[in-house]
């Protein structure tokens, strides 16, 4: 829902040009997933890791128009409550990572949180 939400507000040509690739990559891991269904092991470990850079590639994606916060030194081009809800997000999952003590569930979202700092750094340093 994040991401859709993020898409949403991605009007430009070079975000557009982001949204085809993140199909494409979509597609490319469910036929990934769906084709790895037949071998649990295989699946358990290949979802891991598909998760995984699913997960960063979201806390991520906000950043993906820093250029542009540097440029214009606004930071417009971002969502305040998408960089705000990732970084919750992040902060949750990785609370519960350490809960059931799940290194797959900690490392992405320690990243998560570090990239939603950023993120947030960003807009306190270029109010826009």
């Amino acid at each position: 829902l994040y991401r859709l939400y993020y898409y949403c507000e991605a009007i430009t040509l070079d975000q557009l040009k982001t949204i085809r690739k993140f199909i494409t990559l979509s597609a490319f891991v469910l036929f990934v997933v769906s084709g790895l269904y037949f071998y649990h092991y295989l699946n358990v470990l290949y979802v891991a890791w598909i998760s995984t850079f699913a997960s960063i590639t979201l806390f991520a994606s906000p950043l993906a128009g820093v250029v542009l916060v540097f440029r214009t030194k606004s930071t417009e081009s971002m969502s305040l409550l998408f960089s705000l809800c990732c970084l919750l997000t992040a902060t949750l999952w990785t609370l519960y990572g350490f809960l059931i003590n799940s290194l797959n569930v900690i490392l992405p979202n320690l990243i998560g949180i570090v990239l939603g700092v950023v993120q947030l750094v960003l807009f306190f340093i270029y109010k826009g």
